[in-house]
């Protein structure tokens, strides 16, 4: 299956504006794309999402969630 170039260009944009330390915390693709999704671009919108929310996020898999706590420990 061949990715929609338009959808790949949103998501690469989207990356590129994401707060440094999300955006090079060492997510893999899927879990950035759901972050994007859901307009998390910054630690301070990461703060605002329940952790449940977070888990049941097409995307965020256990990897995921262990650096997105530890982002969170690192700046509460």
């Amino acid at each position: 299956m061949k990715a929609n170039p338009a959808i790949s260009s949103h998501y690469e944009s989207s990356i590129q504006r994401m707060e440094k330390q999300l955006g090079e915390s060492g997510l893999a693709k899927p879990a950035l794309r759901a972050l994007i999704d859901h307009n998390i671009l910054t630690i301070k919108d990461l703060k605002q999402v329940d952790e449940a929310i977070l888990q049941d996020m097409h995307g965020i898999g256990p990897k995921a969630l262990i650096i997105l706590q530890r982002l969170l420990k690192e700046h509460s």
